[in-house]
């Protein structure tokens, strides 16, 4: 039977036994098993006081034969030198690993130098920096917010190879210079208004300032004629302006469908290799109406990724609640509907006066907006020569 203490077997020799007894007593030596047999003594001795024990028997001029009994204590000291290497592989390996799946770089490629700090906060709030994990970096998500906070870029990549992150972007190109040669056209009005202002660049106008005109009504001819008759088309240029008007409606019901978050979560995990995945957990029974995000993470050994990694599931309930509007809610939410439609569909003219009716009924609120608006009414229409 393998014991976990260590402990050696003693046999001592000699003619001075029993006052070599007395002194391993009063000493306090814990001795297991003693018995005389023959002019030996025997008994078992801890190895941590062997050398106690072999002082002693030396004093009184005795002979020691020792032998130590398996143990658990004895096997593990002899077996460390050969579990160190083992062990110390593994603690490498998951060092390394761990280092290949942290960010330790973050390099950025095709950016003027004013705009890297710009980039390096930007996903820095995203809290995208040195020593993040790279599963958890976003990188849809921060190439989004890059171009959209971080002026004049065209395009933005984010990859990693290894535990460099390299963000790629793309400088947006000014269009190209107007060709000097350009097809024939006309200008004619976009909208029945009153015009306001003209200047006319290229073309013969054929109204002005302060007359009135129908929507496709001819502003400035690109056709002029010799007096031989013989006709020349040109490619009209023109910036006119005009007051007109524009009506538009938007309504909002009283009753509103809305999924709210339950406030229930619950993540899975697979190992997967190639095609095949084992479950890091319990299954779970998926929510009847939620959303879900997946997200593959795959390990990755001195830059290269392996083909095995870990796949997430995040999963979040909702449930659809139904309420009742108020007018007041139902108009302020018909205001903030006029409001996105000026700033998106209204940027680039100026509105001179707007009317507001609304039109109540039992299912809801509709708002009848009629705007004054300036702005340019000219368009171009192509003259086709046969």
């Amino acid at each position: 039977m393998m014991r976990i203490r260590e402990y050696c077997t003693a046999a001592v020799r000699g003619q001075r036994l029993y006052p070599f007894i007395n002194a391993v007593r009063e000493a306090g030596l814990i001795c297991l098993s003693q018995h005389c047999k023959g002019g030996v003594f025997y008994c078992r001795v801890r190895r941590s006081e062997m050398p106690a024990f072999t002082a002693l028997a030396r004093q009184h001029g005795l002979e020691v034969q020792l032998r130590e009994e398996r143990s658990v204590l004895r096997k593990v000291r002899r077996l460390r030198l050969h579990i160190g290497l083992p062990v110390g592989a593994v603690l490498g390996l998951a060092l390394l690993l761990y280092l290949s799946n942290i960010i330790s770089v973050i390099e950025v490629q095709g950016a003027q130098p004013a705009q890297v700090p710009v980039i390096l906060s930007v996903l820095s709030q995203e809290g995208v920096e040195r020593g993040t994990w790279i599963g958890a970096v976003d990188a849809y998500r921060c190439e989004q917010l890059v171009r959209a906070r971080v002026e004049g870029l065209a395009w933005v990549g984010i990859r990693h190879t290894g535990s460099r992150l390299v963000v790629e972007v793309t400088q947006r190109t000014a269009p190209p210079a107007m060709l000097d040669e350009r097809l024939p056209c006309n200008i004619v009005a976009a909208h029945d208004a009153r015009i306001t202002s003209m200047e006319v660049y290229a073309g013969l106008p054929v109204r002005q300032v302060g007359d009135g005109v129908t929507q496709g009504e001819l502003l400035v001819s690109g056709v002029s004629e010799t007096p031989e008759g013989t006709a020349h088309f040109h490619h009209s240029m023109a910036k006119i302006t005009g007051v007109y008007r524009q009506e538009t409606a938007l309504t909002e019901s009283y009753t509103a469908d809305a999924a709210v978050p339950t406030g229930r979560t619950h993540t899975d995990a697979w190992l997967c290799f190639r095609q095949f995945s084992l479950p890091l957990g319990l299954p779970h029974k998926a929510y009847a109406q939620g959303t879900s995000v997946e997200r593959y993470l795959p390990l990755c050994l001195l830059g290269r990724e392996l083909p095995i990694g870990i796949l997430r599931r995040y999963e979040e309930e909702t449930a659809v609640q139904s309420g009742l509007r108020t007018q007041e809610e139902t108009m302020l939410l018909l205001h903030a509907g006029i409001v996105r439609y000026e700033k998106n569909l209204l940027q680039e003219v100026t509105i001179l006066d707007r009317e507001i009716l609304y039109d109540v009924t039992e299912e809801g609120m509709t708002a009848h907006v009629t705007y004054t608006l300036e702005g340019e009414i000219g368009i171009v229409r192509e003259i086709y020569v046969k």
